[in-house]
């Protein structure tokens, strides 16, 4: 059984990531709803079929990389706490994965700083205990 999760999170790297079992009933509607998880879901899996293939990151990867980065871009400039919540961490993280794997150390810096900034809203280090 162990062989059949390891070859499925190879398979399905969201497999590694979401697990519906864990999440509480009130938590679904966030994979549906919010648009700019599900885009960096996709610019995830985009990248790593780019990378099963062996080959650099394509236009659609780039494009949806553009369109990911907009969309958190406004989440941030709306007045209300929608940066706060979980799937935005999980964008950042996405992003700032992209962003180590194009060299772009000011992008990776920017997503770091993003981070941090999410972290002193939620109340410093208590927040990451």
């Amino acid at each position: 059984m162990n062989a059949f999760k390891a070859v499925k999170g190879i398979n399905f790297p969201m497999f590694n990531i979401l697990h519906f079992s864990d999440m509480r009933d009130d938590d679904h509607h966030l994979l549906v709803e919010d648009i700019t998880f599900r885009s960096a879901i996709v610019l995830k899996l985009s990248a790593y079929r780019d990378y099963a293939q062996q080959r650099e990151l394509g236009d659609t990867t780039y494009n949806l990389h553009r369109s990911t980065v907009a969309l958190l871009i406004s989440r941030f400039s709306e007045p209300s706490k929608n940066f706060l919540i979980d799937t935005t961490i999980y964008v950042i993280n996405v992003l700032a994965a992209i962003a180590i794997w194009l060299g772009k150390q000011n992008e990776l810096n920017a997503h770091i700083r993003a981070m941090q900034h999410i972290v002193r809203l939620c109340g410093g280090k208590r927040f990451l205990t």
